[in-house]
């Protein structure tokens, strides 16, 4: 066939009905598989920000000296009932990242310095919420993030210039930066809290080790009967009950290990011994009896009257201790341990045959006490303590772990408020003054720079709003009138939480800590600049069972720990 008429042909079967596919709709390859999740766009960011609006709604009415609790059932089936923010966030469980990422942020926080966690969600809330109306309103997220780290750097250095020396010398000046987590019956915690914080600064220095510091919770009694134990103090028995309950004037041995004939096996052949004559026998018990006397005689030689064991002690050489009037309480973890040998002076002795005088400690009394059908040993009077005890009581154990995480909160914020001892007038009366100085200065930036920051000082006032709302009242009603005096000159003028109106917080000495203050600024900034940023969002397809453990072979570089998943889902693959 001709050339040109073989081409004619080919031509003629060409479909010219058929339109080309514009470049622009060319359908993209598939590199994600298809059972990964994304999302991604404005919808996403949206998202991103009503959940930390929500997250906002959640501890807005946990707020302030008149917030209320949240009751929660975990995962576990245990009820939680607390106005703690970390303690919120953290039983809900979220599975949205965003929550997550803000539940991380408080965690964070409160170890940092103590408080300002509830501010810092709010406040994270609020920046993002008013960014949401910026970005429908044309402003690109880079350009508010920008906007927001300028004004939360200019706040920051307004802060500084209206805080205040803080006399950490004055207990009652620590007492009253303390004050509105201990309102009521519970303000003799706040008093136990700074004297416990005051002690640890004088023996280990401005900072010292929070662990230095254990809680014992004792039910039965009231937040009134709680007190400060330069001791120790834990839920014990005696060795033996014909021992000494109380001994004045205590010389301390502290032995790890346990007072037992030494094993030499784990069988019953490895611990069974062959006898021909039955006087063998006596001299095998004899022989025990000897080893007991000369543990008992080496103890009391070195002048101990009270010994801390960490492990069991034999009946036999328990009552020869208590034949000479000397005290045994045993079984105490390494961690106890180490707390009464802070607590009394004493060294930790490792060997029962290596005793020495040297290593006691002492305490003015060491008694065993009968409280609601418990024993408890109270080690008191220590004279150079380096770890102290506070003791709680109350009705149940729920309510005193709330106020032990509360005083856990306000340690923190004690060190660091004697590490940094600035602080601002609380009461939102310095959020007010530095919201007004920012819109000031904003008169004088561009139109766009110009609306951003005061968007953010408008942020600012959301704590107040919270702390208004959760007395009774009307933001609306309340608010305006606290930002004229300020714009008047008055910028002592705050809130009142407990009796529910305007007040000179100077004159009634209500601090926040410039620490806390601006680590809940910057955190909330940071927090909200990185959702801002965010507008993809990837989920892999979740492993379960045989293909989860069947990744972490692949992943992992422990063959002990290959062996052990082989064995555990029965994987056929042959065992590396």
């Amino acid at each position: 066939m001709h050339p040109y008429k073989a081409l004619t042909e080919r031509f003629q079967r060409i479909d010219f009905s058929r339109k080309p596919t514009p470049y622009n709709v060319v359908e993209k390859p598939l590199i994600l598989n298809r059972e990964v999740e994304r999302y991604s766009g404005e919808d996403f960011r949206v998202n991103n920000i009503v959940v930390v609006e929500v997250l906002g709604e959640l501890v807005e009415a946990t707020y302030g000296p008149k917030g209320l609790e949240k009751m929660i059932l975990g995962g576990d089936g245990v009820v939680w009932v607390t106005s703690d923010c970390q303690t919120i966030l953290e039983k809900l469980e979220f599975d949205y990242p965003t929550a997550k990422s803000i539940a991380s942020l408080v965690t964070a926080l409160g170890r940092e310095v103590g408080d300002g966690r509830k501010t810092a969600v709010l406040l994270t809330a609020s920046f993002l919420s008013e960014s949401r109306k910026l970005i429908e309103q044309g402003f690109s997220p880079h350009e508010v993030i920008e906007g927001y780290e300028w004004a939360a750097t200019r706040a920051i250095q307004h802060y500084r210039h209206l805080a205040i020396d803080l006399n950490i010398a004055d207990k009652l000046e620590l007492t009253r930066l303390t004050s509105n987590m201990f309102l009521g019956e519970a303000g003799k915690l706040g008093e136990l809290c700074v004297e416990a914080a005051l002690k640890l600064r004088e023996k280990l220095g401005y900072n010292f080790d929070l662990n230095a510091v254990r809680f014992t919770k004792m039910e039965g009694g009231t937040l009134e009967e709680s007190r400060l134990v330069e001791g120790f103090v834990i839920r014990r028995e005696l060795a033996d009950e014909s021992m000494p309950r109380r001994v004045s004037n205590a010389s301390i041995m502290v032995l790890k290990g346990e007072i037992r004939d030494k094993k030499r096996g784990y069988t019953d052949y490895e611990h069974t011994i062959s006898v021909e004559d039955p006087a063998e026998i006596e001299a095998v018990r004899e022989s025990r009896v000897k080893r007991f006397r000369e543990t008992v005689t080496r103890i009391k030689e070195t002048g101990a009257n009270v010994v801390i064991l960490e492990q069991g002690i034999d009946p036999l050489a328990a009552k020869m201790l208590s034949d000479v009037s000397i005290m045994v309480v045993r079984r105490f973890t390494i961690e106890d341990l180490e707390r009464i040998a802070q607590a009394t002076g004493a060294q930790i002795i490792y060997d029962v045959n290596d005793l020495s005088n040297k290593a006691l400690g002492y305490a003015r009394l060491v008694e065993i006490r009968k409280h609601h059908g418990h024993e408890w040993m109270f080690i008191e009077g220590c004279r150079n303590p380096r770890s102290l005890t506070l003791l709680l009581k109350g009705l149940s154990e729920r309510s005193l772990n709330e106020w032990e995480r509360k005083l856990r909160c306000a340690l923190t914020a004690l060190k660091v408020a004697f590490q940094n001892p600035r602080v601002v007038l609380g009461g939102g009366a310095a959020d007010l003054e530095v919201s007004r100085m920012l819109h000031e200065e904003a008169g004088d930036l561009n139109p766009r720079r110009r609306i951003i920051v005061q968007r953010f000082a408008n942020s600012l006032l959301y704590p107040i709003e919270a702390l208004i709302k959760n007395a009774g009242l009307d933001p609306l009603s309340i608010l305006p009138t606290m930002k004229a005096k300020h714009r008047g000159g008055e910028k002592h003028v705050g809130f009142n939480a407990l009796e529910g109106k305007i007040a000179d917080m100077s004159t009634l000495k209500i601090y926040d800590s410039l620490a806390v203050k601006e680590s809940a600024i910057s955190s909330a900034v940071e927090a909200a600049s990185v959702i801002l940023r965010i507008d993809d969002y990837v989920k892999a397809k979740t492993l379960e069972g045989k293909a989860k453990a069947e990744k972490l072979i692949e992943d992992s570089r422990s063959r002990e720990y290959k062996k052990k998943l082989y064995r555990e889902h029965r994987l056929e693959t042959a065992e590396p």
